[in-house]
């Protein structure tokens, strides 16, 4: 299956000081990035790929999210994903319809330099058109995932990342797509024993952003251990679960 993928490097960085978190200062736009428009909210993206033509989707990196995006999240986890209007612009061109999410994959979080967030949206209606400089805003509001907090069974449990796994639309419901992996501190892996490695877990995950307010906040059900916990011999152990599905929290 032939893909067509448009990849647009950022040329330039914006940095950010005293941002207050309830209301994060506008990004000014930056050449090499996409504009995605969704309910008439704009975020700058990274990346941009086409999928089949019988199969049309979209998949976008985002570094940061906006309050459409995490809406869109929030409806994938409660089983409910609802067309929504959609504008993409870029230098080729600028295509116009309606989209639905089908797929997210999360950022590896605590494990080395900040990742986008993977949004898989499934088009319908789209129409193309050139370019509009006009139609173009100057400034969009976001938020980048830069740490997470966790609890397990309902009880706050250390964590020292999350390696990236991605979740996917099916049967109305958020299925966790293969492994979810835990950095866990190894003097705090207690908690990870109860029950043994069988018994199933409920695993919330809380994303923040650099001020500690929350992104994105989900509940991983019947998550089981892949084996028994062994502490490794360094500061932390690596932990890998299987988990069933997820859902809002």
């Amino acid at each position: 299956m032939l893909r067509r993928s448009l990849v647009l490097v950022a040329l330039a960085a914006v940095t950010w000081a005293g941002a207050a978190a309830a209301d994060p200062p506008p990004r000014s736009y930056q050449r090499g990035y996409f504009l995605l428009s969704l309910d008439g909210a704009p975020s700058w993206v990274k990346r941009v790929e086409d999928g089949a033509e019988k199969q049309p989707t979209l998949t976008i990196d985002a570094d940061e999210l906006t309050t459409p995006e995490v809406s869109l999240v929030d409806q994938l986890l409660s089983g409910l994903t609802p067309p929504r209007p959609f504008v993409l612009q870029g230098l080729n061109g600028k295509r116009k319809g309606t989209a639905r999410l089908v797929a997210v994959r999360l950022p590896a979080v605590g494990l080395g330099a900040p990742a986008p967030v993977q949004l898989v949206l499934a088009t319908e209606g789209v129409t193309k058109s050139l370019f509009s400089a006009e139609d173009t805003p100057t400034t969009a509001r976001g938020r980048a995932i830069a740490g997470v907090r966790a609890s397990l069974d309902g009880a706050p449990v250390a964590l020292s990342g999350v390696e990236a796994f991605a979740l996917r639309e099916k049967a109305g419901a958020a299925q966790v797509q293969g492994d979810v992996a835990l950095t866990v501190p190894t003097s705090a892996l207690e908690p990870f024993k109860r029950g043994g490695e069988k018994a199933p877990h409920v695993l919330a995950l809380e994303y923040v952003d650099g001020q500690q307010a929350r992104v994105l906040a989900m509940e991983l059900v019947g998550c089981r251990l892949r084996g028994p916990v062994k502490p490794s011999g360094s500061p932390t152990t690596r932990l890998a679960l299987e988990c069933t599905s997820a859902r809002k929290r």
